[in-house]
């Protein structure tokens, strides 16, 4: 069954004598959001140039979407360039940040470090692995370049990553004068001197197209392994990353590896990966937390992805990438759950005329995702943000059920619908096999708040699950959260279950819609929520171990208490 991820918001402390706020229905709306227009703003040119640029990173600074590029008009140096607005419709001016001759022609990657952007780079003429930090929050102003490793090679150390590693700046590099693959962390928080580099991996020729991650709380490394064609992973031995533990082959049937983008989901590390060989992406998500083992891999995309990276979008895995071989346009993808089990279809971005969307760099800009990339062929370095917080063409603001005389009936509403063929509505007695029941006609495309409604007679068991495949006109589809229907005498109330528990990173509750607190153990109220659905999953990384108490208001107003340990 789908397991809905729910934002938990932080509430101010309540008397010890809990308020009743509300009550809420059996059929409270639910918000979810399908995808829609990339054109907020959309593949707006940010800079025009004579030549292809090489290399942007993208992230919001101070509130702001602010890109790191490679101007290849001034000799190749690193500028840093701020919007003005909070989604990115206008630009300020670019700020040189490494004036280095070559010093953004391979690599380059932006991350905040101890609360200031900075930018590590590899200097193509100077044979240098480099870092500059903004002297503010914003980064109007930078301090001077810092050398981290030199004498590396410059024909290859593109391969290059910049993350904070427990308080501290740290990057990933392969260097081609060996084929290894390096780390090095700074001795100080905002990164003006540099411990020596770690040997990470050093067996044949690896190191190429590497992610670097906090994976449960120490640095962890995906890469491709050039001499055997493999995806391998590496996790460090402590949380700053001062030695490491055995690199691991997860995937190696074929030549695959290439282009890897590292992150955590659902509280475990994952892959996303080009298989060069079949020319496809696949993903592929440990079966822990530490990433000692795998599970199976899923093909996410039936074309090569020459450009790739993953971000979690609104509660769920979701990829940018660029693809080579003839198509070169830029593509999103994003999962229908949120552990990537399952992946929707793509939506083009941008296809241009011809090569459009290498390059890349995704972030959430005012909490919708964003891309910075290259516009090859007309050398142009461009800017697209999506309308919605996960990027996808139908924006469904709610889907809700309720038992009725005649069986079961279902409303939903959308606020805006793009080339939207319409509806399948798929039923399930076990929230796990599916049959679709009917198709519902949309509305193509409208900006116009539409309302829909259907009633299916044809009941299975006591409790019936539901969703929507939503059609696209050329085919695409992407499904909506899973509701249930209590079909049997809503006097009795489902038994209420917590698992795992004790629980790590996610609770599950089943049976349990209402109205949910969460107290610890001195009886302070902590978190609010509403559960909306028999089978709800909260996130609890950033809970303190220690015990937990978890009232639910149910919707027949009886009061109902669980306990949980972190």
């Amino acid at each position: 069954m789908n397991v809905n991820n729910y934002t938990i918001k932080n509430f101010k402390h309540l008397p010890s004598i809990l308020v009743l706020l509300f009550i809420v229905a059996t059929n409270m709306t639910s918000n979810i959001h399908a995808q829609s227009n990339w054109n907020d703003p959309g593949a707006s040119i940010l800079i025009n140039g004579n030549q292809p640029y090489y290399h942007s990173s993208l992230l919001e600074i101070d509130g702001k979407p602010a890109i790191a590029f490679c101007d290849v008009n001034a000799n190749f140096v690193i500028k840093y360039q701020r919007a003005t607005d909070t989604k990115g419709a206008t630009w300020g001016s670019a700020i040189t940040v490494d004036n280095g001759s070559f010093s953004g022609a391979y690599g380059m990657d932006m991350a905040i470090i101890n609360g200031n952007p900075a930018i590590a780079n590899s200097a193509h003429n100077l044979f240098d692995i480099r870092y500059t930090r903004a002297s503010n929050t914003a980064g109007d102003f930078w301090n001077s370049t810092v050398v981290v490793a030199s004498n590396v090679s410059s024909s290859a150390i593109e391969h290059i990553d910049l993350q904070e590693v427990n308080g501290r700046p740290a990057i990933a590099y392969y260097d081609s004068d060996d084929k290894d693959l390096y780390y090095v962390r700074a001795a100080d928080a905002n990164g003006t001197t540099w411990n020596t580099p770690v040997l990470v991996a050093s067996t044949g020729d690896v190191g190429k197209h590497l992610s670097l991650s906090i994976i449960n709380g120490r640095p962890a490394i995906s890469y491709y392994d050039e001499t055997n064609g493999d995806l391998m992973y590496v996790r460090a031995n402590d949380t700053g990353g001062s030695s490491w533990g055995t690199p691991m082959t997860v995937f190696s049937s074929g030549d695959v590896g290439l282009h890897t983008s590292l992150e955590t989901v659902n509280g475990r590390p994952a892959i996303i990966f080009s298989d060069f060989t079949n020319k496809r992406l696949i993903y592929i998500r440990a079966s822990n937390a530490n990433g000692s083992a795998w599970g199976s891999p899923v093909v996410a995309a039936t074309h090569y992805g020459e450009e790739t990276e993953m971000l979690i979008i609104d509660g769920q895995p979701a990829i940018a990438y660029y693809t080579g071989f003839g198509d070169q346009d830029l593509r999103y993808l994003r999962s229908q759950d949120n552990n990537g089990t399952s992946w929707g279809t793509y939506e083009v971005l941008d296809d241009g005329s011809a090569a459009m969307g290498n390059q890349l760099s995704m972030a959430v800009i005012d909490g919708n995702p964003a891309i910075s990339y290259q516009d090859f062929t007309n050398s142009d370095l461009k800017y697209i943000r999506a309308d919605n917080p996960n990027g996808l063409p139908v924006e469904l603001t709610f889907f809700k059920g309720q038992k009725v005389a005649q069986g079961a009936e279902l409303t939903w509403q959308t606020a805006t619908e793009k080339n939207n063929e319409g509806f399948d509505i798929q039923r399930s007695d076990d929230g796990k096999n599916w049959e679709t029941i009917d198709f519902i006609q949309g509305y193509g495309t409208t900006q116009e708040t539409k309302n829909y409604t259907y009633f299916d007679k044809l009941t299975l068991t006591n409790t019936n699950y539901y969703r929507l495949m939503q059609i696209d006109f050329d085919g695409q589809f992407e499904y909506s959260h899973v509701i249930s229907v209590s079909l049997q005498n809503q006097s009795a109330q489902p038994e209420i279950r917590l698992f795992p528990n004790p629980v790590s990173n996610q609770l599950n509750i089943e049976g349990g819609q209402g109205l949910a607190t969460i107290y610890n153990i001195l009886g302070q109220p902590i978190r609010e929520f509403s559960i909306v659905d028999s089978l709800f999953s909260i996130e609890t990384t950033d809970l303190p171990n220690g015990q937990y108490m978890l009232t639910i208001q149910r919707t027949d107003g009886k009061m109902e208490t669980r306990r949980f340990v972190k």
